[in-house]
C-alpha cells in the first residue's frame, strides 16, 4: 500500500514537473514572440513622427507653390517634390497594410496566451492539491513553493502582456489616424496639382502678354527712333533759321550803318574827332570776382611732402569730411583723377538723384585744393554757345561777356597779371547741365577742348589755333581765346522726368560718376561757401607735375590685355567703344592716386572705376534678354579679373531689375 502511494505520488510530481515544464516553454515562446513584434510599436511611433515631418514638408511646398508665379523656374523641382511626396505616402501605405497579418498573429497568441493562463490556473488548482499531499515532505514542499513563486512570475508576465496588448491596441487606432492622414495628404496633393494646372494656365497667359509687351517696346523704340530723327532735323532747322536771322540781322546793321556813317563817327570820335573810341570788348576783359582770390601769391611750403599730390588729396577730403559730406575715399579719387585726365576727358559729370552732395563735392574740393571755383546754372532755355560765353548785343554796341569768357580771357594770361593768373587752376561747374540739350549749347565748345594739343604743347600758336574760341563784334575787331588745361570742367545732371539724357558724344569725351541713394544721412551739412585763407592757390605746374604719361603704368602688357578683353565684350553687346576710349581709359588708370602717396598697384580697382564710369553708361537700352551672356561675361571680367565683387553684385542687381521692361538701366552702386 505504503509502495503504491509513493509510486502514485512519484507519478504526481512528474507529471506536475511535466506541466511545468509545458507552462514554461509557452512562456518562453511567448516572451520571444513579443519581444520579436515588439519594434512594431516603435515603426509606428516612427511612422507618426515621419508623417508628422511629411505634413510639415507639405505645408511647406504648399506655400512654394503659392508662390510659382514669380518663380517659373521652379515649377519642375517642385513636380519632383510632389512626386517624392507620393511615392512616401505609397510607401507609407505599404507599410501600413503591412501591420494587419501582425496584428492577426497578435490575436492568435493572443488566444493561446488565455488558455496558457487558463491551464495556468488548473496547474495552480493540481499543485494546491498536491501541496496539501506532501506536507510531510519538506523536498516536495520545497519544490511546490517555488513553483507557487514562478507561477507568481508568470502572472505578473502576463499582466505585461496584457499591457502590451492594450498598447498594441492603441498603435492599431493611430495606424488608422495615419490612414486617415494619409487620405487627406493625398486630397491635398490632388488639389496641389490642381493649382499646379491654372498656374501652367496663368503662366501661358502672361507669356501671351509679355509678347505683347515685347512687340509693344519694339514699337516704342521705332518711334523713339523717329522722334530722335525729328530732333536732329528740328536742330538743323533751327540752326538753319538761326543763320538766317543772323544774315538778316547783319543785313540791317550794315544798312543803318551805311545811312548813318557820318553821324556814328561823329559820336565815336567827338566833334573834333580826337575822342577815344568806345572798347565793344571791354566788357570781356573786365576781371571776374571768380578769380580775385588767385591773385595772392603762393606760400612756400616747408617741405616736398606737403606739396605733393598725395598732401593735397588727404587736405580736401579732410576739408569735404568736416563740411558734413560723406563720400567714400574711393569716390574722391575718383574725382580727382577724371579731373586730371582733362586733356584726354574734357569734362567729368557727377550725375544721380538730387540732395546726393553732386554740387557741393566739387565746391568743396575746388576750395581745399586752392582752385577757382565757378557754378554755372544751367537754364532749360539754353539752347547755343552764346548762352556760355556771351552775346553781341547790337543796341548798346558791345559784347556782353558771361563769367566763363571772363574767366577763360584772364586765365588765358589775356588780362590783368598774365603770369600769376596764366599759373592758377580753375573749376567750372556746370550745374544740372541736362535741364537743356547738352549738344545744343555745348557740343561747339566740348569739340573745341577735344581739339586742345596736349599741356606742353598749349604754346605752340600753330597747333593751338583750331581749338581758340573766336569772340569777334561788328566792325571792332576779335579775340581768340584758348580754353587751356588749367580750366577743369565738371557738371551735374539730376536723372528725374525733367530732364534731357546725355549723347554718345558727351558721354564717350567725359567720366561719369554716379550718385546713388547714400547709406547715411548726414546731419548739420554746412552748404555756405567759405574761402580758407590759409589754403595757396594751386600751381598750374604742380598740377601739371602730378600727371604721368601712359609709360608710367606698372603691368603695362597687362593694362592692354584688360583693355581688349572689355573692348571684345563691349563689341559682343553692340556697344562696341574706339581708340579715344581705350586711350582716356589708359590715361586714368595710370594717372590713379595710390593709397599712401608711394608708388603701387592699383590697376584692378583704377579699371573697375572706368568701367563704372564709362562703360556702365554706355549699356543705357540695350536688351537684357537679347545680350545676357554678354552681360554676365562683363560681370565676371569685373569680378574675376578686377576683383571688384561689390560692383559685379551691383551690376547683377541692375540686370534683375531691368529684366521687367527687358531695357538695361545701370542703377549705381553706393560705397
Amino acid at each position: 500500500m505504503f509502495g503504491f502511494e509513493g509510486t502514485s505520488l512519484a507519478f504526481v510530481a512528474t507529471g506536475a514537473f511535466a506541466l511545468l515544464l509545458i507552462i514554461l516553454s509557452t512562456i518562453a515562446a511567448t516572451t520571444a514572440f513579443v519581444n520579436r513584434y515588439r519594434p512594431t510599436v516603435r515603426e509606428a511611433v516612427l511612422a507618426e513622427e515621419r508623417l508628422a515631418l511629411l505634413k510639415q514638408e507639405c505645408d511647406q511646398k504648399r506655400d512654394d507653390l503659392r508662390r510659382i508665379e514669380g518663380r517659373l523656374t521652379e515649377v519642375e523641382k517642385k513636380e519632383s517634390q510632389v512626386a517624392w511626396l507620393e511615392e512616401k505616402i505609397d510607401t507609407l501605405q505599404r507599410e501600413y497594410e503591412q501591420l494587419e497579418p501582425r496584428k492577426a498573429e497578435l490575436a492568435d497568441h493572443q488566444n493561446k496566451l488565455e488558455i496558457v493562463i487558463a491551464k495556468t490556473g488548473e496547474a495552480q488548482r493540481a499543485f494546491d492539491e498536491i501541496s496539501h499531499r506532501l506536507e510531510a515532505a519538506k523536498e516536495a514542499d520545497a519544490r511546490i513553493n517555488k513553483l507557487q513563486s514562478e507561477i507568481d512570475v508568470l502572472d505578473d508576465r502576463a499582466r505585461d502582456l496584457r499591457q502590451e496588448i492594450v498598447d498594441l491596441e492603441q498603435s492599431r487606432r493611430e495606424a488608422e489616424t495615419l490612414r486617415a492622414d494619409v487620405a487627406r495628404l493625398r486630397d491635398e496633393a490632388e488639389r496641389i496639382e490642381a493649382e499646379k494646372s491654372r498656374l501652367s494656365t496663368k503662366v501661358e497667359s502672361l507669356e501671351i502678354q509679355l509678347e505683347g509687351l515685347k512687340q509693344a517696346a519694339t514699337e516704342r523704340e521705332e518711334i523713339r527712333k523717329q522722334l530722335e530723327a525729328a530732333r536732329v532735323g528740328l536742330a538743323a532747322a533751327r540752326q538753319e533759321t538761326q543763320a538766317l536771322e543772323d544774315r538778316r540781322t547783319g543785313l540791317v546793321v550794315e544798312i543803318a550803318q551805311l545811312e548813318d556813317k557820318v553821324r556814328d563817327l561823329r559820336k565815336e570820335w567827338g566833334p573834333g574827332g580826337g575822342g577815344e573810341k568806345r572798347d565793344a570788348l571791354a566788357d570781356l576783359r573786365n576781371p571776374p570776382n571768380v578769380i580775385a582770390h588767385l591773385r595772392r601769391p603762393a606760400r612756400s611750403y616747408d617741405n616736398q611732402a606737403d606739396e605733393s599730390e598725395y598732401a593735397h588729396l588727404l587736405r580736401a577730403k579732410g576739408a569735404i569730411e568736416k563740411a558734413g559730406l560723406v563720400f567714400h575715399d574711393r569716390t574722391i579719387n575718383a574725382f580727382h583723377t577724371a579731373l586730371k585726365v582733362g586733356p584726354e576727358a574734357p569734362i567729368t559729370v557727377l550725375a544721380g538723384i538730387s540732395g546726393t552732395g553732386k554740387t557741393q563735392l566739387p565746391r568743396r574740393y575746388a576750395e581745399s585744393m586752392g582752385m577757382g571755383f565757378l557754378p554755372m546754372p544751367v537754364q532749360p532755355r539754353w539752347d547755343s554757345p552764346q548762352d556760355l560765353l556771351g552775346f553781341y548785343n547790337f543796341i548798346e554796341k558791345r559784347y556782353k561777356a558771361t563769367e566763363l569768357a571772363r574767366a577763360m580771357y584772364q586765365m588765358a594770361g589775356m588780362g590783368e597779371d598774365p603770369e600769376i593768373l596764366g599759373d592758377r587752376m580753375l573749376l567750372v561747374l556746370l550745374d544740372e547741365m541736362n535741364l537743356a540739350r547738352v549738344e545744343y549749347y555745348f557740343s561747339e565748345f566740348l569739340s573745341r577742348l577735344e581739339l586742345r594739343p596736349g599741356p606742353h604743347q598749349a604754346e605752340d600758336r600753330q597747333r593751338r589755333m583750331a581749338s581758340e574760341i573766336i569772340i569777334d563784334v561788328p566792325g571792332g575787331g576779335e579775340e581768340r581765346i584758348f580754353p587751356g588745361h588749367n580750366i577743369l570742367f565738371a557738371g551735374t545732371m539730376n536723372e528725374d522726368e525733367s530732364t534731357q539724357a546725355l549723347s554718345d558724344k558727351v558721354l564717350d569725351r567725359g567720366n561719369m560718376l554716379r550718385f546713388p541713394s547714400p547709406k547715411h544721412l548726414s546731419e548739420g551739412q554746412n552748404t555756405t561757401q567759405t574761402e580758407d585763407p590759409s589754403t595757396d592757390p594751386l600751381s598750374y605746374k604742380r598740377w601739371q607735375g602730378w600727371r604721368r604719361p601712359l609709360s608710367r603704368i606698372d603691368r603695362v602688357d597687362w593694362a592692354h590685355d584688360t583693355i581688349g578683353k572689355l573692348g571684345a565684350c563691349m563689341k559682343d553687346l553692340r556697344r562696341p567703344f574706339g581708340y579715344r576710349i581705350s586711350q582716356a581709359m589708359l590715361a586714368y588708370v595710370a594717372n590713379y592716386p595710390h593709397h599712401d602717396g608711394r608708388p603701387g598697384d592699383n590697376l584692378e580697382m583704377a579699371f573697375a572705376d572706368q568701367v563704372e564710369m564709362r562703360l556702365l553708361p554706355k549699356l543705357r537700352g540695350l536688351e537684357v534678354e537679347d545680350n545676357e551672356r554678354g552681360l554676365h561675361i562683363l560681370v565676371d571680367l569685373i569680378e574675376e579679373r578686377l576683383g571688384d565683387e561689390a560692383l559685379a553684385e551691383a551690376v547683377r542687381d541692375s540686370i534683375e531689375h531691368s529684366r521687367l521692361n527687358d531695357r538695361f538701366v545701370w542703377s549705381g552702386l553706393t560705397r
